[in-house]
């Protein structure tokens, strides 16, 4: 895949939306279900890939402009 397009993915605003709903509900006093933190987790790792991808892929571009 193209470094760049790596680089620019986001998430999308309903998934966005829905994180912070369960970022929120994780805090607050009614906590999560099973399912709800199951979701959550998976959000989580979702995000840690995409981390490491974006940064193997800011290593590339560095390393081709160099």
């Amino acid at each position: 895949m193209d470094p760049e397009k790596v680089l620019s993915f986001r998430t999308s605003p309903k998934a966005q939306e829905r994180l912070e709903e369960l970022l929120w509900k994780n805090k607050a006093s009614e906590g999560l279900d099973e399912a709800k933190k199951a979701e959550l987790e998976q959000f989580m790792l979702v995000e840690h890939i995409v981390s490491v991808a974006k940064a193997r892929a800011l290593k590339y571009i560095s390393a081709a402009a160099a």
